[in-house]
């Protein structure tokens, strides 16, 4: 086996042991001592590759990695005539992104936090959405005068720092335009 393929599984097999020194079962002792083994040794024996190899066999599909779920935005961007609404973890790249396919200059008009949870925040979405629905002009597309339904909306009980940074985002945006764009 070659040399760096060798050092992958040694690594993969040390951050396995790690994880189960963690758990709360009989084989944590057995991983805590091989990890020891291994740092005062810089390698596992043979037999005992074997046997950790038999451990992470055992308890790998107990092992889930987390899943980190991203903070979700709400966001409305204009082009000066429609409003699009929209989510995002990132609201700036995607507005970004929108920008490169239209021909007007898009401009951010509001943002609000939706949750970590994906699922949560498209229902978020599809609420606003269909509160909008009288404004329709195609696919995620408004007319500008539902500025003023979208500039109240409010994802109701989230937690509160993450509502406050997307009030940091919202004093970002340029307010006389906001108000042009509600007058207009």
């Amino acid at each position: 086996m070659p040399k760096k393929k060798k050092e992958y599984e040694l690594y993969t097999i040390l951050g396995r042991l790690e994880k189960i020194s963690k758990m709360d079962d009989k084989d944590a002792g057995k991983a805590r001592d091989m990890l020891k083994y291994y740092m005062r040794n810089s390698y596992l024996t043979a037999a005992m590759k074997r046997e950790a190899k038999k451990m992470i066999e055992t308890h790998w599909p107990k092992i889930k990695p987390k899943v980190i779920e991203k903070r979700h935005y709400l966001y409305a961007v204009s082009d000066g005539e429609y409003i699009k609404v929209g989510m995002s973890t990132d609201v700036n790249r995607r507005i970004k992104a929108l920008q490169t396919g239209s021909p007007r200059r898009l401009k951010k008009m509001w943002c609000c936090y939706a949750g970590e949870d994906s699922k949560e925040a498209k229902k978020q979405e599809k609420k606003l959405h269909r509160a909008l629905k009288n404004y329709h002009v195609s696919g995620e597309w408004f007319h500008k005068r539902s500025m003023k339904i979208i500039d109240g909306w409010r994802v109701r009980s989230l937690n509160a720092k993450h509502e406050e940074e997307a009030e940091a985002i919202n004093t970002e945006m340029d307010g006389e335009f906001l108000n042009r764009m509600i007058e207009g």
